[in-house]
């Protein structure tokens, strides 16, 4: 189980950053045992890729990972700075994933592993613990904020190989709310075998969902980028350039408050999110 330390900070009023720190992955997993075969029996390799191209070898920033022959490799950031209100609620846009190897931002994402020799399939799940809660004065709460996740997908090399099935995704948009667990994706037997992303949103039409684009670069009005130096520094951490780095927003994650918040204190908040990765049945 990944247990994760969401942030929000609130220098100014509506600025809002979600920081994740992972913890520990829960799950019964089997013994690597036999003949290494290829894709998806025996030792895979320990790399994150590319969640919208497989084939590409990434760096999505700081990250802790796990080991394990089930495993939750990364999980995603969640940063949310662009602001509009809309029937008395306060709608936060996300930041797309951002790369310190160069590429393209792409959907942020998780990346699975399951290299068991007898895969009996998994779930992954998300839970968050507690409502956003100042970190200071913990009487402060912005009380009734939904994480909102849409355009879920998944990706993988595996898919080529016909000899394991896709994991199933929950098609619907998933509003988080606190002390509640919403299953994202689950692989039953045979499938979800060797490396896997679970994507949110995707930075062009996909053509494997339909869907269409939900990652867009940002300009100012003279045209010229927006860069993550003009967002918020706490990007930096990641290991971003924020100097040079365009920054990019993704609409299939996005966060409401009621405006009945406007008025909370300005600072530091947080919550927990866990997520959790099963092994099954």
């Amino acid at each position: 189980m990944k247990r994760l330390n969401f942030h929000l900070v609130l220098p100014i009023l509506f600025l809002f950053f979600l920081g994740l720190n992972v913890a520990k992955v829960s799950g019964s997993c089997s013994e690597l045992n036999g003949h290494a075969t290829i894709l998806y029996t025996g030792k895979i390799e320990d790399v994150i890729t590319n969640p919208e191209n497989p084939e590409e070898i990434v760096n999505p920033g700081e990250s802790e990972k796990e080991t394990g022959d089930l495993r939750i490799d990364y999980v995603p950031y969640f940063i949310f700075d662009k602001e509009k209100v809309i029937d008395k609620t306060l709608e936060l846009i996300g930041h797309a994933q951002y790369y310190t190897s160069g590429q393209s931002p792409t959907g942020n994402f998780v990346q699975i592993t399951d290299e068991r020799v007898d895969a009996t399939g998994w779930t992954l799940s998300v839970t968050q613990e507690t409502e956003f809660t100042h970190a200071s004065q913990k009487e402060k709460i912005l009380k009734g904020t939904v994480l909102s996740i849409d355009n879920v997908w998944t990706n993988s090399l595996w898919l080529k190989s016909g000899t394991t099935g896709e994991p199933e995704i929950n098609k619907e948009v998933i509003h988080i709310e606190s002390g509640k667990s919403y299953v994202l994706a689950t692989a039953n037997e045979n499938e979800g075998k060797g490396r896997w992303s679970i994507v949110f949103g995707n930075a062009g039409e996909n053509p494997r969902t339909g869907s269409k684009q939900t990652v867009s670069p940002q300009f100012f009005e003279d045209k010229t980028p927006v860069l993550l130096k003009d967002s918020h520094q706490i990007l930096g951490n990641y290991g971003f350039d924020t100097t040079k780095q365009q920054t990019y927003y993704n609409t299939a994650i996005q966060l409401s408050i009621p405006v009945q918040n406007e008025t909370v204190e300005t600072g530091l908040y947080e919550t927990k999110l866990t997520w959790k990765l099963s092994a099954t049945p």
